[in-house]
């Protein structure tokens, strides 16, 4: 099969020390050891994503914002949102990489017309080791497949505990996949017509396919959050990830 043309992107805080440097680190890996060239895509800070918001009718469910600063946690949404935009405008695969990715081996080129993730995450790197609950695509290729009960939830029912007991119904982590216009054109929709919740949990089975490749290519390098607040405990004391609004303010130049 040919593959058709793949562009790859990382979501940059122009002007932003921490994001820049970072998204520097994921383009000198991308292209010495992934075999990839990225380019930086102009991120959507907090400091516009409100407005975005209401000048696009996006509904917010807002009982699922409480543990992050809501408007860093737009501006993640709609960075990615505008990719996905760019992916149906072009017609072209995109492979979108946020700045703390960080690549250990050489990508090889897949297709699956869904959105294909790339690389473990800081939360539960490779969660999965029963591969009875995905489908075999090829030797590098497995489609997410799990039957379980929580297939089929709707977002304004789910807490995210969906996520724990389901580990292939929703992405944990949207630090680095690679996605088609056809299942960008469903997010879209799904945006602009169901309302949006923290991304990873909008990114589910619920009406788009998921796969992944295995071995993982990239992983996420979380030293700090712009999104995390003071009550993510997990991150603070278990991870050690620096959290919390004065990333935002010493480390942008306004």
């Amino acid at each position: 099969m040919t593959l058709n043309k793949l562009e790859s992107f990382v979501i940059t805080i122009f002007n932003h020390e921490l994001s820049e440097k970072s998204s520097e680190k994921c383009i000198t890996t991308a292209r010495d050891i992934g075999g990839l060239e990225v380019k930086k895509w102009k991120a959507i800070t907090k400091y516009e994503s409100q407005g975005l918001i209401n000048d696009l009718g996006i509904k917010v469910l807002d009982e699922l914002y409480g543990w992050c600063d809501r408007e860093s946690a737009f501006g993640c949404f709609l960075s990615h949102f505008f990719l996905w935009k760019y992916c149906v405008e072009t017609q072209n695969r995109i492979m979108i990489l946020e700045h703390d990715c960080v690549f250990t081996s050489k990508y090889h080129d897949e297709y699956f017309d869904g959105v294909m993730v790339i690389g473990d995450d800081l939360w539960s790197p490779d969660v999965e080791k029963d591969l009875s609950h995905y489908k075999k695509v090829n030797k590098n290729l497995f489609e997410w497949k799990c039957e379980c009960d929580h297939h089929g939830m709707e977002e304004h029912n789910s807490d995210g505990k969906n996520m724990e007991i389901c580990k292939l119904w929703g992405l944990k982590g949207t630090h680095g996949y690679v996605i088609t216009p056809n299942t960008a054109e469903k997010l879209i929709w799904k945006t602009l017509n169901r309302g949006i919740t923290p991304l990873d949990l909008f990114m589910n089975r619920d009406n788009i396919k998921i796969s992944e490749i295995r071995p993982k290519v990239c992983y996420q390098e979380q030293n700090y959050s712009l999104i995390q607040t003071d009550k993510n405990l997990f991150l603070k004391e278990k991870k050690g990830v620096e959290v919390g609004e004065h990333l935002w303010e010493n480390h942008y130049d306004t």
